[in-house]
């Protein structure tokens, strides 16, 4: 079987919105606790973890 991640999709609706913004930006505050597989999803540089640049990113995808 193969898992489609779509980067910023947190909450698996194909979308990429201000709910997935909240999730990633609580999860990096450490209030929030997003599962795999969209724990990959919250990862948008691909960088091995979840911070401020993927919130930064992840604003500037649903607000384009």
């Amino acid at each position: 079987s193969h898992t489609v991640v779509i980067y910023g999709d947190v909450d698996g609706n194909s979308k990429v919105n201000s709910a997935d913004y909240t999730k990633v930006s609580q999860e990096f505050l450490g209030k929030y606790d997003i599962n795999n597989p969209y724990k990959l999803a919250a990862d948008i540089d691909q960088n091995g973890k979840i911070d401020s640049s993927d919130c930064t990113l992840l604003k500037k995808r649903y607000t384009e």
